[in-house]
């Protein structure tokens, strides 16, 4: 079979993104497989030695070394039981995209947040953190943070926290009662983290084994003695256990986004548009219908008030869509959405740039009505303005995705090229609607 230059009517030279050659039987293989993204190679990280407890890995899995252990194996403690997830929403805002949500205990991430840092950071379930013009933000949740190489600034709401080389620092961030706790676990002696308070104008350097509490009730904060007794049980177990044993869920989402860990691997996205790599399996739950993602799952949802809109990047049977009883696979370069009203061709052929094809409709149940297409990958990545970081693939995981959802658009192109032109409508703002939420209520972050 000769050779296909995979090209479309969307492709744009400023992706970066070269051209692929493939053959027919190659593509054929290729989608039969059909490339995932890789996990976060978790065995690659390396133990730090920093004098009081230290990270070390033992068969993949990162966790606290006792003073003195230095890179020898540790004892295995007992996961993390599941604790309660607080009820906060997290809205995307302008310069907002990158997310980390901890969507289970002892999950973590090592490697670069911004510039040439180099960061291990392991959160508790419910935590979320984002890089918000490349300055790491912590929205809710605690985080243990180490920083391998550079000075890590860290900021919450209420304050900012410089974590020195070598430092392994505490921060419980508690939207509900607006307060920030700040201890340095563990460093030399030589070494202070700066923990600052952006409304109270405080500042204060801890020493290891000193912690500090800005709340906004209370503006008088004060250095005192780190008391591990006095944290909550699900912050303690990730200073006592602190091990990486799964990748958190990565999200990049569009701005005026709201979307919170409602549970163990769940999301809820009350309204907008997130893109997901999936680390292990997820669901997304909307006010429409539900979204699961299975591991390795690429994939972009969405939602608002009356519909749910998913679109699957890798596969097969890695995006399914749920619908009253009935479970609805989505495959690679197709979309599905799910309704609430009868769906029209303003509906399915919304403004947002994606190039669209061979749509059908169907009634789902008695009050849901689904509208399916195939859509091209590489105009959404034209068009999507919240994934424009992945463009730079500034991490090696970032281009391992993005080719293998390149390769996979060169497959379907290469199969479905029979199937007709796309169409789509230039990328406008949209209004989002309030919907509430159906499966529980809370406010915002």
């Amino acid at each position: 079979m000769p050779n296909c230059l995979y090209m479309d009517a969307a492709w744009q030279p400023e992706l970066r993104l070269r051209a692929i050659v493939i053959n027919y039987q190659t593509s054929r293989q290729a989608l039969e497989s059909m490339h995932s993204i890789r996990p976060l190679v978790l065995s690659s990280l390396l133990a730090i030695s920093i004098g009081l407890p230290a990270l070390s890995v033992e068969k993949g899995e990162v966790s606290i070394a006792a003073p003195g252990a230095g890179s020898q194996p540790t004892a295995t403690h007992a996961a993390a039981p599941a604790a309660p997830i607080r009820k906060t929403w997290i809205k995307v805002g302008a310069g907002r995209s990158d997310f980390l949500v901890f969507a289970k205990p002892e999950s973590g991430y090592a490697g670069r947040i911004s510039g040439n840092d180099d960061i291990v950071v392991i959160g508790t379930q419910g935590a979320v953190l984002s890089v918000d013009n490349q300055k790491p933000v912590l929205h809710d949740g605690a985080v243990l943070i180490t920083s391998r190489r550079g000075n890590i600034r860290l900021t919450t709401k209420i304050a900012t926290i410089t974590i020195p080389q070598g430092a392994t620092v505490l921060v419980d961030r508690v939207p509900s009662t607006y307060s920030v706790m700040v201890a340095m676990v563990s460093g030399s002696a030589a070494q202070e983290v700066v923990a600052s308070s952006k409304r109270g104008h405080q500042s204060f350097n801890l020493k290891p084994g000193q912690e500090v509490t800005f709340s906004e009730a209370n503006r008088e904060a004060s250095v005192r003695s780190f008391d591990r007794a006095a944290l909550r049980p699900e912050v303690n177990q990730l200073v006592q256990n602190s091990r990486i044993t799964s990748a958190p869920l990565r999200l990049l989402g569009e701005e005026g986004s709201e979307f919170r860990c409602s549970g163990p691997d769940t999301v809820f996205l009350r309204s907008g548009e997130v893109f997901m790599q999936v680390p292990d399996k997820v669901v997304i739950q909307t006010p429409v219908a539900d979204v699961v993602g299975a591991k390795s799952a690429v994939l972009d949802v969405d939602a608002d008030a009356d519909y749910v809109r998913l679109k699957a990047f890798s596969g097969p049977g890695h995006a399914m869509l749920l619908a009253g009883d009935r479970t609805l696979n989505v495959a690679p370069g197709e979309e599905f959405m799910a309704s609430s009203h009868d769906l029209s061709d303003t509906d399915v052929y919304v403004p947002d740039g994606v190039a669209r094809r061979r749509d059908e409709r169907v009634k789902l149940t008695e009050k849901l009505f689904g509208a399916h297409c195939e859509f091209s990958m590489v105009s959404f990545f034209n068009a999507a303005p919240y994934v424009q970081p992945l463009k730079k693939a500034t991490t090696g995981d970032d281009k391992v995705m993005l080719d293998k959802v390149l390769k996979t658009a060169a497959s379907l192109f290469t199969v479905t090229q029979g199937h007709g032109a796309y169409r789509s409508v230039s990328r406008i703002t949209r209004k989002r609607t309030n919907p509430g939420n159906r499966h529980q209520s809370g406010g915002s972050a």
